[in-house]
C-alpha cells in the first residue's frame, strides 16, 4: 500500500506538469511512474479481472500517448490509472 501512497504522489505531480504541457518536467519521469504502475498490478492482472485488464488497455494507449509526445494524453493515462487504484484499493 505504501508504493502505491508514493505512487499517488508521483501521478499527481507528474500529472500538473503535463497539463501544463512542462513536457521536460513531466516526460523525465513518465516511464519510470509506468514502470512502477505495472509492477503493483501485475501480480492482480493474472486474476483475469476485467479491471485490471482495462489498466493495462489505458496503459498501453499512455505509451502511444509518450511516442508521440501526447503530453494530455500521458496525464489522462495517469489520471485514469489512478481513479482505478483507488477503485480496486490496491
Amino acid at each position: 500500500m505504501n508504493d502505491t501512497l508514493d505512487i499517488i504522489d508521483d501521478i499527481d505531480r507528474i500529472s500538473t506538469f503535463l497539463y501544463q504541457n512542462k513536457e521536460k518536467e513531466g516526460m523525465d519521469e513518465y516511464m519510470d511512474v509506468i514502470k512502477r504502475i505495472i509492477a503493483i498490478i501485475s501480480p492482480y492482472v493474472a486474476t483475469g479481472n476485467s479491471d485490471y485488464v482495462e489498466m493495462i488497455d489505458i496503459i498501453n494507449e499512455g505509451i502511444d500517448a509518450y511516442k508521440h509526445l501526447d503530453c494530455i494524453g500521458m496525464a489522462d493515462t495517469l489520471v485514469m490509472i489512478k481513479d482505478r487504484l483507488y477503485e480496486q484499493n490496491i
